[in-house]
C-alpha cells in the first residue's frame, strides 16, 4: 500500500513540476487576457498538486517513524 502511494505521491510531483515549467517558445509573444488566465490557472491547479504531494509526504514520513 505505502507503495502504490509514494507511486501516486510521484506522479503528483511530476505533474506539478510539467505544469509550471516555463515555455520559451512564447516568451517573445504578448500575452492575450486568456493566455494569462490560463497561466494563472496552471499555477493554481499546481499549487494544489504541490499541497497534496507535501501532506502525502508527511504521512508517509510519520508512518515510517512509527
Amino acid at each position: 500500500m505505502i507503495v502504490g502511494f509514494i507511486a501516486f505521491l510521484i506522479v503528483l510531483r511530476v505533474l506539478s513540476l510539467m505544469l509550471v515549467s516555463p515555455d520559451n517558445s512564447n516568451m517573445k509573444k504578448k500575452g492575450t487576457s486568456m493566455d494569462k488566465t490560463k497561466k494563472k490557472t496552471r499555477i493554481v491547479i499546481s499549487a494544489i498538486l504541490e499541497s497534496g504531494w507535501a501532506i502525502g509526504v508527511g504521512i508517509i514520513v510519520g508512518q515510517l517513524s512509527t
